[in-house]
């Protein structure tokens, strides 16, 4: 059910919001949003179907780390 939801808002965003602006846009920005909608769909899909997907806050912690020294 959960699955079917979440196909259903990312449909609905893309109908109604990405292609209607595809001619707008220039194509690294479609490309860029394409990627991400694309990104964000395959984690959540994978969430509804019960694959746990490995949290990305250590590794962005460890990049802001190297770049800015925390104590």
């Amino acid at each position: 059910m959960l699955t079917a939801i979440i196909i259903a808002l990312f449909a609905g965003a893309i109908f109604l919001d990405y292609i209607p602006g595809w001619q707008h846009r220039r194509k690294k920005d479609n490309l860029v949003y394409g990627m991400l909608l694309a990104l964000s769909f395959g984690i959540l899909f994978l969430f509804t179907v019960g694959i746990t997907v490995p949290s990305p806050s250590n590794a962005i912690y460890n990049i802001v780390k190297m770049i800015i020294p925390i104590g």
